[in-house]
């Protein structure tokens, strides 16, 4: 999958505090031309606690075929080895990037290491419908209300 056909990406960063996911999700622009343009960024804290999450998303690993009842296999071809490179726009199929998307608007204010673990488990158990689900809610008006909902669904908050 190239960058251009991407319906998502990440792009790591180092800040003052550490690495920190920024977020894509290709939309048309102001001028109607197909950009990525950012809709949420995974803090410090929560980067190092959904690693796996980061990881199954880079290397596109099995997710539940709903209509077959079976598992089927989706390959990012290995253009990047783990870690993934800092600077890089790294492509994501849709699911990986919903679910990504999802725990960053999700993590954003949140400091409790496991509450955010057990946020990151339920986010990756999601399915990639769903995910792009909670995404437009996320992401539409109303969003305030609908991050507050997956954040108590995940258990992010007490």
């Amino acid at each position: 999958m190239t960058l251009g056909d991407a319906p998502y990406a990440i792009r790591i960063t180092v800040r003052r505090e550490g690495e920190t996911v920024l977020v894509y999700r290709r939309a048309p622009d102001a001028s109607r031309r197909d950009r990525l343009q950012r809709i949420a960024t995974i803090g410090p804290l929560a980067r190092t606690v959904a690693d796996g999450l980061l990881r199954r998303a880079a290397e596109g690993t099995e997710e539940p075929d709903a209509q077959a009842g079976r598992r089927r296999r989706k390959v990012i071809p290995p253009d990047d080895s783990w870690p993934l490179a800092v600077g890089k726009y790294h492509p994501m199929r849709a699911e990986w990037g919903a679910r990504l998307a999802c725990l960053a608007i999700v993590s954003r204010g949140v400091r409790d290491h496991d509450r955010l673990a057990i946020a990151a488990g339920r986010i990756t158990g999601l399915s990639g419908t769903d995910a792009a689900w909670w995404v437009g809610l996320l992401t539409g008006p109303g969003a305030e209300r609908a991050a507050r909902a997956l954040r108590i669904l995940t258990e992010a908050v007490a």
